[in-house]
């Protein structure tokens, strides 16, 4: 997020501080693979590329969320921004006790679902789940509510695939389906309404410039990750068309779209902000998610 942070000052009266590029930075590093993993589907490219584009997502977005939140809470004067040090400590603790809160609540939910005889409440305990977790770490422990409600999910599913209760799984599938569904088309409509063409207009250079660095950072992070993983005895190497893939469908979506759309209008920057995301999501998907196919194609991964 280097590029960003040297848009400082430009096309912006108060100018774009280094809290601004870290909090556009935290948003667009938020990844949403589910329209790349249908065409991986479709065009039968290795399962192994859906497995890597999911597991990336899901505990890069959470750490994401987390650090967002911490930064938005520095920038209005929620909390003091501190010595580096005080800020590290911050996020581990509210990351980490997250990760307990959500542990000891997916355990006690588990232990309530065979108190009931049977997993056949699954659906609707898990969904009291995902709240409770929340409501606890964030409310009450002011800790990562989703880093709780992810790995309270994590530890139901454990437990449940370890257990001999015969439990609904296409039901249990089609119900979150449902719930995701929503929760998407909601952000995507709300996204919708609040957009304008003086985003693309004012913001144009800033667009292009988080276009870029969203570009570089992923190049880097692919490339750059797997040789060190490799020294890692066990870890099975990753062939460099699959990396080549795995750059370019790291699509930005939901989480990016809602973040940019919980941004306090009492921050200078907000719209800016909020025009980089817009600009870089629908990049991402009219541009990268529409030639995964024919890249994956090309590469003769399908």
């Amino acid at each position: 997020m280097i590029a960003v942070c040297v848009y400082r000052g430009i096309d912006h009266a108060t100018g774009f501080p280094w809290v601004a590029a870290f909090i556009t930075g935290a948003l667009l590093s938020a990844t949403d693979p589910a329209a790349v993993l249908a065409l991986l589907k479709n065009t039968n490219a290795p399962e192994r590329l859906s497995m890597l584009l999911e597991g990336e997502s899901l505990f890069n977005d959470a750490t994401a969320v987390v650090m967002f939140s911490l930064l938005i809470a520095i920038a209005t004067g929620a909390q003091s921004a501190g010595s580096v040090d005080e800020v590290v400590l911050r996020f581990v603790t509210v990351f980490f006790g997250g990760l307990v809160v959500g542990v000891v609540t997916g355990l006690l939910i588990y232990l309530m679902m065979k108190m009931t005889g049977g997993f056949a409440s699954f659906p609707m305990l898990s969904l009291v789940c995902a709240y409770t977790s929340f409501l606890l770490a964030e409310d009450l422990l002011h800790l990562s509510g989703v880093m709780a409600v992810l790995a309270a999910g994590l530890t139901i599913g454990k437990c449940r695939r370890q257990s001999t209760i015969e439990i609904n799984h296409e039901f249990s599938e089609k119900f979150w389906g449902l719930l995701g569904h929503i929760a998407e088309s909601t952000i995507f409509l709300l996204a919708g309404i609040t957009i304008t063409l003086s985003m693309f207009t004012e913001q144009w250079l800033a667009i292009v410039i988080g276009i870029i660095v969203v570009l570089i950072a992923r190049i880097i992070m692919v490339f750059g990750t797997f040789p060190v993983l490799y020294i890692v005895p066990g870890v099975e190497a990753v062939p460099l068309k699959q990396q080549v893939v795995l750059v370019w469908g790291g699509v930005r979506g939901t989480v990016t779209l809602a973040l940019a759309l919980s941004l306090p209008l009492t921050l200078d920057y907000w719209y800016t902000i909020q025009s980089i995301a817009y600009g870089v999501v629908l990049f991402t998907l009219f541009v990268q998610a529409t030639t995964i196919g024919p890249l994956i194609r090309k590469l003769e991964l399908a």
